[in-house]
């Protein structure tokens, strides 16, 4: 049996970076995050990122180090998501990307104002190690209505908006500039396993051969997407291009559910199995 080795990340942290409230960001506030980020109590679709972390420990106060159960190929990646302070992060409710209070300051984040359904205002750190940023402020809108954002960037009322298939288009705008790059993020159909007829690998593969996602890609997000074949998105460098997605054929999807006795028995239309209709339900 080969043994694999490099299972560990060492991370050497640089001194002199301050939070807001003028506290040391140390590798024990990485540890804080990592802890909190596996507490049970914690509501993070992200756990699932750490857990093949055999131990985190801190070495000293600048030297943080992973070590995995198995290689891990995003490790690098995922640990690089940003950290909260332990010294003041205890003043307030811990739940992944989201913050209580309508509004309030901490000295540890930069948020100025927060008027829920309203706006976010967040203030540069001056104190900020590669130099004090070049804008003061930004405010953060929340506009509920896609319609509605569209118009606010059509009227100049916001300067930025991340928007989604199809673009807004004004011949007459001069001064807004639509740019599209690819996103860290996915889309997916979720199999709930404890329903009796999920947990089979055929008929999981029997659904993906029955949806054509290519034209889901086309009509629903204009051309704007890719099919991959896992959690990762094509352009990152861990993933595999090796893994094809598996393709749209709906003769082979009928195949597979009748390989794992799924079949229309009795004529009305819906499969079925040991007389159990295939439903979601």
């Amino acid at each position: 049996m080969r043994k694999v080795r490099n299972r560990s990340l060492t991370f050497f942290l640089r001194k002199g970076v301050l939070w807001h409230d003028g506290k040391e960001f140390t590798a024990e506030d990485v540890k804080f995050t990592y802890d909190k980020l596996m507490d049970p109590k914690t509501n993070t679709v992200r756990r699932s990122d750490y857990e093949l972390v055999k131990k985190a420990e801190v070495l000293d106060p600048y030297t943080f180090r992973v070590t995995y159960k198995q290689p891990f190929s995003p490790g690098l990646g995922t640990l690089g998501n940003g950290n909260d302070p332990k010294t003041s992060f205890r003043k307030r409710r811990y739940q992944h990307h989201q913050i209580q209070p309508k509004s309030h300051r901490d000295g540890s984040i930069p948020v100025a104002e927060w008027v829920s359904d309203e706006k976010i205002v967040v203030e540069a750190n001056p104190n900020y190690f590669q130099g004090k940023p070049y804008l003061d402020r930004i405010i953060y809108r929340i506009i509920p209505d896609t319609s509605l954002s569209e118009m606010e960037l059509l009227t100049k009322g916001v300067d930025y908006l991340r928007t989604t298939p199809p673009i807004p288009e004004d011949e007459s705008d001069t001064l807004s500039k639509v740019y599209s790059q690819p996103t860290l993020s996915y889309t997916y159909i979720g199999y709930n396993l404890k329903k009796p007829a999920f947990p089979g690998q055929r008929v999981r593969q029997a659904f993906t051969y029955a949806i054509n996602r290519e034209e889901i890609v086309q009509y629903v997000l204009y051309g704007l997407g890719t099919v991959i074949s896992g959690p990762f998105p094509s352009h990152l460098w861990y993933y595999n291009p090796n893994v094809k997605p598996l393709p749209y054929d709906p003769e082979k999807s009928r195949q597979l559910l009748a390989e794992a006795g799924w079949k229309d028995t009795d004529g009305d239309g819906i499969l079925d199995k040991d007389r159990n209709p295939f439903v979601s339900s």
